[in-house]
């Protein structure tokens, strides 16, 4: 009679093998750990279902932890491009703005001001690019060195940048706003 450790880690490494063969390179660890589960419970003839039923849950597990990391990217990535147009839209304005109050003479009071406007969303628009390096550089270490902690430092740092350009963008917005109130009041 074989030996029941034997047994059961080859059975392990035969589904894993099945779920490599189908495409799949990574295996989540939370899916692992349900697959284990799932095993241990079903061993001494529990069996809630075929080998083939059992995989097909655990890939239907899998598959849904993907699709949900794929919309947290798309999330993600749409975070990043809305903070880097709306703050290099309220530039390209600011820039195009002070220069007709230039070519019309205006008060080098209100150029100053608005200029603060400017400068706000400059920073915006800079936090949100280099957002953009720590997003990439949070894969690669979650990809290359998963256990080093530097992806999730990565992480934390374009949260705050990118919550950041959307503050220094709402500050910039409400600071031209002072300014136009007290400059073009009628």
């Amino acid at each position: 009679m074989a030996d029941p450790r034997e047994e059961i880690l080859t059975k392990i490494k035969t589904d894993i093998s099945e779920v490599k063969n189908k495409g799949q390179e990574y295996i989540s660890i939370s899916a692992f750990e349900k697959y284990i589960d799932d095993f241990l419970n079903n061993i001494g003839g529990k069996i809630s279902g075929t080998t083939e039923e059992r995989l097909a849950n655990y890939n239907a597990g899998v598959s849904f932890s993907i699709e949900m990391l794929r919309s947290v990217f798309q999330y993600g990535q749409a975070a990043l491009k809305s903070a880097i147009l709306i703050n290099g839209g309220a530039s390209v304005a600011m820039l195009s703005f002070i220069s007709s109050q230039i070519a019309k003479s205006a008060p080098a009071g209100l150029i100053n001001n608005i200029s603060i406007s400017l400068v706000l969303f400059v920073f915006g628009t800079l936090a949100a690019a280099i957002a953009s390096g720590t997003a990439y550089l949070t894969q690669w270490f979650y990809h290359h060195k998963p256990t080093s902690g530097w992806g999730r430092i990565f992480n934390i740092l374009s949260v705050i940048l990118i919550i950041g350009s959307y503050f220094l963008f709402g500050y910039g917005a409400y600071s031209a706003f002072e300014v136009f109130k007290s400059s073009f009041a009628c």
